[in-house]
């Protein structure tokens, strides 16, 4: 049995990268800083290849089809400051804007990965970009299903009442593939972090404060909780999903595949700012 053909002309991938900065210093250095724009582009960036059925693979093959292009600008400031002969203290900062853009893919056909095709490896778009439908709630009668579709009746109609109502994109009355759509990407754009220092006789205190910013995270497990119970339990939550003694509920039927396509319904916001490193130090004297 063959799992997957081997890659024997594979290489290392190979990275170039123009960058042009600024630094700086005011008031006999007590603040510091930088600016520096960046354009890193990597080329022949290894990635998973999809083979045609008939060749039997299992797993996709690895190979060189890639070019990545990064670009952004990061800034950093310091400020320190002697108050006292006993304390002084430091304030530093880094933020920095990054573009993460596919710009050549072998053939140009889209790579599917992940669980359900949730994400997407395209031409034009960032890395493994999340790709599905928009989540617009619940049918909450079948009433309410044929007056947003077109061309159905109510004995042919796919949704129903308790059905997931999806956003239709292209205004076709149905929904199908041409309906998925970019729904964010895995990449922040925004990288953050912040310094802390405070400085009394033989006592230090050091924090380190970090963040991203507009980065999503699809959250598979509640994909796999939240819909029919085929694979695992079904989560606590579905107890207020639709059912005809519960009209109200929620959150759309289980039984139904329909009610969970990969959608932002399962997609969260991956934006985060946090503590990462408190130190408190004593320097024991000579």
């Amino acid at each position: 049995t063959v799992l997957t053909w081997v890659n024997r002309g594979g290489h290392w991938e190979n990275t170039e990268q123009w960058s042009l900065g600024v630094d700086f210093g005011f008031w006999n250095n007590k603040l510091t800083g930088s600016v520096d724009g960046f354009i890193r582009n990597t080329n022949d960036m290894l990635m998973s290849v999809n083979a045609p059925a008939h060749v039997g693979n299992r797993y996709s093959a690895t190979a060189n089809v890639g070019k990545v292009r990064n670009r952004g600008i990061e800034i950093t400031l310091d400020h320190r400051n002697t108050v006292t002969r006993d304390f002084s203290y430091s304030i530093g900062g880094n933020v920095s804007f990054i573009d993460n853009k596919l710009t050549a893919l072998n053939g140009g056909a889209p790579i599917y990965t992940n669980f359900a095709n949730v994400q997407v490896v395209d031409e034009g778009y960032p890395l493994y970009y999340f790709w599905g439908y928009e989540y617009a709630g619940v049918f909450r009668s079948d009433e309410e299903a044929l007056e947003y579709l077109h061309g159905y009746t109510a004995e042919n109609i796919p949704f129903h009442a308790g059905d997931a109502k999806y956003i239709d994109r292209d205004g076709s009355g149905t929904i199908d593939d041409n309906d998925r759509t970019n729904l964010g990407s895995s990449i922040p754009w925004l990288n953050y972090g912040i310094n802390l220092g405070a400085y009394w006789k033989d006592f230090d205190l050091q924090l380190f404060f970090q963040g991203v910013g507009g980065n999503k995270i699809y959250n598979q497990m509640r994909h796999r909780l939240e819909s029919n119970g085929a694979t695992s339990v079904l989560s606590p939550v579905m107890a207020d999903c639709w059912r005809a003694d519960n009209p109200d509920g929620i959150l759309p039927d289980p039984r139904n595949s329909i009610n969970y396509y990969a959608s932002d319904r399962f997609l969260e916001n991956g934006d985060y700012f946090r503590l990462k490193n408190l130190q408190l130090g004593y320097t024991l004297p000579r």
